[in-house]
């Protein structure tokens, strides 16, 4: 797979608020030629890399790469989920070439393996930062050779095969769902058509340097949550979309009050119609989402704003973003796009400080014109849409078209609004999109609304 991966790895890490010198143990099952070892070396400057490569075709080269290395150690084993002698087949797998595959010539014997968590115990390892795993079908038995150290795995960079090359090959399927079971959320857009892709997984709750809500405001819901906002907007319905998941893990059914407020009824159907965990309405009455906002008083400014909600309605903290339940598709005549929308109803910024913003935007991210597409929405959604003349326009047919068209493109240009809420959980800790928004100082310094995948231009 290419090394030019790595980097993306880096810096989503970094996007993260983690810091590429607090690494400190990087293990990397697969190492090759050894010069994938040698990049996660140079991006992790302070990290050990223990790298594995028992391939004998390929063993040589990586002591040759690697000699000198002072913080790479390279350990002729596979990682299996036992510890002994397996069979191994060359190039750099566990399991034989699929019978429909001939491109692939076998060289089959014997090496020694070791399960990861054996490994890690025999050198002493009590935790891994990040795991890269270039195992050639074998990733399942390598995830779950781990044991208890998953636990505390921060990052999985995991390279997965779609295509049947090995026989017995795990599929991205598998180990998904393996790796979700145990507390990991996929970071990386799929794509199914290629051959193999390298993809992120990172460990939900992991810290940053952010500091998060420690204590949370008691909150007795009764027998039931019934959600309401006086306000209508797509961010302001978005605020409260973690509550019915959490709720719902502690056997307390969300309801959405028949006095919350929507500007229109797309919002309450992506927002709350295709919510899973949401019972239905009620016309009881609401005792959460507006109820609840006076809580936030006292809250640290410095957690998230969707952590101080759940903090506020007695939850422990634990989304940093809002949430959507519908999958927008990808669009592939979107890919490279940029998207504009400054449109807004709540707060209209004047129209010269939003020229200065977009055209800040293009130049600092070297965004090329041709690409710029402004959305026209078939029907008005914002109390505003101011228009930028001289670009290429899309129609956006209705909300749900309009998180394919977001989850599609390259970059989002927009205002502090609903469309950057929606953009911020579309994206969620994904690469991309890159999401820009125009915000007045007092909205950037309240800070309700901002999000920490976010590029902000404040004036």
């Amino acid at each position: 797979m290419p090394s030019d991966t790595l980097p993306d790895l880096a810096k989503f890490i970094q996007n993260r608020q983690v810091a590429c010198d607090t690494i400190a143990v990087v293990v990397h099952a697969g190492s090759g030629d050894g010069s994938q070892s040698l990049i996660l070396s140079s991006l992790f400057p302070k990290a050990t890399v223990f790298a594995l490569e028992c391939d004998r075709n390929r063993l040589e080269t990586c002591k040759n790469i690697l000699k000198g290395q002072e913080r790479i150690t390279l350990i002729d084993k596979a990682i299996h989920n036992f510890t002994d002698h397996c069979d191994f087949f060359s190039p750099g797998s566990l399991f034989p070439p699929a019978e429909d595959d001939p491109g692939i010539e076998q060289d089959r014997y014997v090496v020694e393996c070791t399960r990861l968590d054996d490994l890690c115990r025999t050198l002493g390892i009590t935790r891994i930062d990040v795991l890269r795993l270039s195992v050639r079908g074998a990733e399942l038995i390598a995830l779950q050779s781990a044991g208890g150290l998953l636990d505390d795995i921060r990052f999985i960079h995991l390279e997965i095969t779609f295509a049947p090359a090995r026989a017995e090959q795990t599929s991205f399927d598998e180990a998904d769902r393996f790796l979700r079971s145990k507390g990991f959320r996929l970071c990386t857009r799929i794509d199914r058509t290629t051959l193999r892709q390298n993809l992120i997984y990172e460990k939900i709750g992991t810290p940053g340097r952010h500091r998060p809500v420690t204590k949370s405001v008691a909150f007795n819901p009764g027998k039931s949550v019934i959600i309401s906002q006086p306000w209508g907007g797509l961010g302001d319905n978005l605020q409260f979309s973690t509550l019915p998941e959490r709720f719902a893990e502690l056997d307390i059914p969300v309801f959405i009050s028949e006095q919350n407020v929507i500007r229109n009824p797309e919002i309450y159907d992506l927002v709350w119609g295709c919510n899973p965990y949401v019972s239905g309405i009620s016309s009881e009455p609401p005792n959460a989402g507006r109820p609840r906002i006076d809580q936030l008083v006292g809250l640290p400014p410095f957690a998230g704003f969707i952590e101080r909600m759940e903090a506020a309605h007695g939850l422990e903290p634990r989304n940093r973003l809002p949430k959507i339940y519908y999958h927008p598709k990808t669009l592939p005549e979107i890919a490279g796009t940029i998207l504009i929308d400054i449109g807004s109803t709540t707060i209209v910024p004047p129209q010269d400080h939003l020229q200065n913003y977009i055209s800040f935007v293009i130049a600092r991210f070297q965004y090329n014109g041709d690409d710029l597409n402004q959305v026209v929405f078939s029907n008005a959604v914002a109390g505003s849409h101011l228009s930028i003349g001289g670009l290429k326009t899309i129609i956006v047919n209705n909300i749900f078209h309009y998180c394919d068209l977001i989850n599609s493109c390259k970059a989002f240009i927009t205002v502090h609004s609903g469309a950057m809420s929606l953009a911020a959980a579309i994206r969620g800790e994904r690469l991309t999109p890159f999401i820009h928004s125009f915000a007045t100082t007092k909205q950037f310094n309240w800070k309700d609304y901002i999000y920490h995948n976010v590029d902000y231009f404040v004036l």
